[in-house]
């Protein structure tokens, strides 16, 4: 009976202890792991950054660890211990799209993270270089089934979710263009700059300054509605009937086994900074503001899964590879 006393002591300080500890987090800086390079999702980290920090009284890091398609940067963190100060900023394209593509990804997305909030969600583009002689998606379309082979498209990577679309556009739409992979949406950026991609997908909000500084031609908006100040474009499903998209977003997760009250805390501070007026004025350029629980990220991703996973075997039984 001591024992037994003795036991049920000790577990009720370990429980105490882990409140107590609950309670003072954070007691140092906060990681966000990004697992791309700069210029892509970790824009919306960079503009949310002063104001967590705030909430959580402690400094928040915004580190880039891009490769492989944004595997390497994920996995780092699902290895990391679950204690609030090692998370990830990521896409759909990393961890809805990438592992239904790739046999590569080192997680599993339900099973290795703890979804923390939906930050945002961008709709996606369709761009060109501005000297492809080309005004329309539909003059596009022409002009690639004129020139077989000869266009290029680009892509975050291969599995991403713009590679998806890349692929199920050049197979709705008939054409053979070849697909060139980049490490992110910077590179990709880069090449469409120097006339040396004809072809961009991305993300509105990746693709705004290149469209403000009149470097590339904007065909589309599609899978979302068109942030304002945006040139109208139709959706690519106006012109090409069987193309199918889905909701790119951008949230906020820790590793699998995350305490429910350190989780909540960083919920807490992660809604009130991306609603804060400043930091929603801003994002809303380019997308638009969600922030939700975690119960209700958790779902999304689920329910986003598995329709990703039939858009991927339709393209797949059309004969559409996703190996380069």
């Amino acid at each position: 009976m001591c024992n037994f006393r003795s036991l049920i002591a000790f577990v009720g300080c370990i429980g105490m202890s882990c409140a107590a500890l609950a309670q003072g987090f954070p007691a140092k800086p906060v990681r966000i792991v990004v697992p791309f390079p700069p210029g892509g999702a970790d824009v919306t980290f960079r503009l949310i950054q002063k104001r967590l920090s705030e909430e959580l009284g402690q400094p928040v890091i915004v580190e880039n660890r891009p490769g492989a398609n944004g595997f390497i940067g994920a996995g780092y963190v699902a290895r990391s211990t679950p204690d609030g100060y090692t998370l990830l900023g990521s896409t759909s394209s990393n961890l809805v799209v990438g592992p239904l593509i790739s046999k590569s990804a080192p997680f599993d997305t339900l099973k290795d993270f703890t979804p923390i909030t939906l930050l945002f969600a961008t709709p996606n583009v369709l761009l060109v270089r501005p000297s492809l002689p080309v005004k329309s998606l539909k003059e596009l379309v022409d002009h690639a089934k004129l020139n077989p082979g000869k266009l290029s498209y680009g892509s975050s990577g291969v599995g991403s979710g713009q590679h998806l679309d890349g692929e199920t556009f050049k197979r709705t739409a008939g054409l053979n263009i070849v697909h060139i992979p980049y490490k992110g949406f910077g590179p990709l950026i880069q090449s469409l700059m120097a006339d040396e991609l004809d072809i961009g997908f991305m993300t509105a909000q990746s693709a705004a300054p290149l469209l403000a500084s009149g470097k590339a031609r904007l065909l589309s908006v599609y899978a979302g509605k068109a942030p304002a100040g945006f040139p109208r474009a139709p959706e690519v499903s106006e012109v090409v009937k069987e193309f199918y998209s889905r909701l790119a977003f951008i949230g906020l997760f820790g590793p699998a086994r995350l305490s429910r009250s350190v989780l909540m805390r960083l919920n807490l501070a992660a809604i009130n900074a991306v609603r804060s007026p400043e930091v929603k004025s801003k994002l809303e350029e380019s997308g638009t503001v969600y922030a939700n629980s975690p119960e209700e990220f958790a779902a999304l991703i689920r329910s986003s899964i598995e329709s990703t996973a039939h858009a991927v075997a339709a393209a797949r039984a059309g004969g559409v590879s996703f190996e380069d």
